[in-house]
This record gives structure tokens, sequence and C-alpha cells, in this order.
């Protein structure tokens, strides 16, 4: 869970002390606050669907700066020791990447097979349309989810999530993003 914006009690955060054990890692404070408090205190934290209460990342003007930001998000990723998260990130990988690949290789051995793991990645991506156009009904200003968006999300999106999360995880790059 991501949490930027966040909204809580100043006796929550005097009580988890969220960044106790964090001071070295220079992003990630909201995730960390999501997560010590998800494990200090067994609640989860809810997030609020209203257009009025989105917070925005200015955009990076560049594609390397872009890529640079996201492999520095990423990177907090690997200090996060919260196994719902982790499971949920294997999950999306497995589904988003492993599914179609395993499918089309099948496919011409054992058709039924390979139509199986492709009928599952269709009932992924259709729930993925529906997540996407549930979320751009609130945060987009009359941009309507189209197909093409549903296909991105699809094809190009588990991949991209996939090399960005590993090159997050590469130490020698963590001192280029930083």
């Amino acid at each position: 869970a991501y949490g930027a914006a966040l909204l809580y009690n100043k006796s929550l955060f005097n009580s988890i002390k969220p960044f106790e054990g964090n001071y070295h890692i220079p992003s990630g404070d909201d995730m960390f606050f999501v997560h010590k408090t998800k494990k200090t205190k067994g609640k989860d934290v809810k997030g609020i669907c209203d257009q009025e209460l989105a917070v925005f990342t200015q955009a990076e003007k560049s594609l390397k700066n872009a890529l640079l930001q996201r492999i520095r998000w990423a990177s907090k990723n690997s200090h996060i020791h919260d196994w719902a998260f982790i499971k949920h990130l294997v999950l999306q990988i497995i589904l988003g990447i492993a599914l179609p690949i395993v499918g089309l290789f099948y496919l011409p051995f054992y058709p039924f097979s390979g139509l199986v793991f492709l009928a599952l990645y269709c009932l992924k991506c259709i729930a993925d349309g529906l997540l996407l156009l549930k979320v751009n009904t609130v945060f987009t200003q009359g941009d309507a989810t189209t197909l093409l968006d549903v296909i991105y999300t699809a094809l190009v999106y588990p991949m991209y999530s996939l090399i960005i999360g590993c090159l997050g995880m590469v130490k020698s790059l963590k001192k280029h993003v930083i």
C-alpha cells in the first residue's frame, strides 16, 4: 500500500514510531508508516476514493528521469516485510507474465491446458480493466478508460513493473537514483 497524503492521529504516529529503523532509507516514509501501522496495530489502512483528496506527483520531464524515479520508488519495496504485500506482488507477476507465456507455450502441445491458461489470463485482464475503469472514474477529469488502456495494462505494464522492480533491487543502481 502506498500512503501519500496520510491522515492519522498524532497518538498513532507516536505509538508505532513508523520511521524507527528506516532513517537510512531516503524514500518510502509513507509506505513504512502504512505497513508498520498494519503490523503493530493489526489494522489495515483504508483508502478514500475522492478526487478532492487526491494527491498528484509532478511528472518527470524526461523518460530517463521518469524511469529513475520509478526505480527509486521500487527500491524501498525490499525494506517492506509484509507477507501479504509480498504475496500480492508475486501473484501479480505470475498472473501478468507467467499465464500468457505458459498459455502460448502449451497451446501447440496441449491445446486444452493452453486455453485454460489463456482463459485465466483473460479473466485477469477483465478484472484489471474493471479496476482501471473504477479508478479512472474517480481520478480523471472526463477522460474515459479506453480499450487501449486495458490492453496496455494487460500487456505492457506487468513486464514494465517486473523490470522496474528488479532494477530497484540492484544496489549498484540505487546510488544513481537517490
